[in-house]
């Protein structure tokens, strides 16, 4: 097999997240054979579209964590633990994702518990000895709702700075989102498939028009030309 055909079936391996021997591959002539070998490890009859949606969510995050993140293929499978792959400037590495996944809508980093603690009980130590103060100096009997008025911003702004640095010291991944598999449950196919829509229902003749779909893209030719029983090698000209 060569350079071409080594190509195509990674393709097939990577679009449905599946491994196909070498032995496998040698007897892969057509698109409609690359399907019967599809539908049969993923025993088609009993797949789920649900399951078939995780496939592909996986295999697109995976591509970006390759490709944008630079981390080995082999180090990432769904229960690889996030925090193993994001070593050096988390904070903007998780931004990628985030954005990647959907948009900026998944969960942000968060604070170590006992740092996010230290914050909270400074913060609330700030805000008594803030409030404290004038009412032990100074007498708002004539003038009550200025002391109400500044008790309340004064909580505000200790509130909002607290936050700010719980924020700014957040490095712990989510326990909702702590592996692969987890996060890209929430990745947002609408935004990776405009121009490569998903079919609604999983089955025989949907897998085809993928394999089809792909030997297209591999080996750059018009897609009318290939049919399911198209010989790659005598009728496609793959090498």
């Amino acid at each position: 097999m060569g350079l071409d055909g080594i190509e195509l079936i990674m393709a097939f391996e990577e679009e449905f997240d599946i491994k196909i021997s070498d032995e496998e591959a040698s007897k892969l002539l057509t698109p409609r054979q690359v399907t019967e070998l599809i539908a049969k490890k993923f025993k088609i009859s009993n797949l789920s579209y649900e399951k078939y949606l995780l496939h592909k969510k996986f295999n697109i995050f995976r591509k970006f964590l390759i490709h944008e993140l630079g981390i080995e293929r082999q180090k990432i499978i769904p229960n690889t633990l996030v925090s193993n792959l994001l070593q050096d400037n988390r904070p903007q590495q998780w931004k990628k994702i985030s954005r990647f996944i959907s948009d900026g809508k998944i969960s942000p980093l968060e604070c170590r518990k006992k740092l996010k603690t230290t914050i909270q009980c400074c913060a609330w130590l700030s805000a008594v000895v803030s409030a404290g103060i004038p009412v032990i100096y100074f007498s708002y009997k004539n003038n009550p709702y200025f002391l109400i008025v500044y008790l309340i911003i004064t909580v505000m702004i200790i509130s909002f700075l607290a936050q700010f640095f719980e924020k700014k010291f957040a490095t712990e991944i989510p326990e909702h989102l702590n592996t692969v598999g987890k996060i890209a449950t929430y990745l947002d196919l609408s935004i990776h498939t405009k121009n490569d829509p998903i079919n609604i229902e999983l089955n025989f003749d949907n897998i085809l028009q993928r394999v089809i779909k792909i030997t297209q893209e591999q080996l750059q030719i018009p897609i009318d030309q290939i049919k399911p029983d198209s010989c790659f090698i005598d009728d496609l000209n793959m090498d």
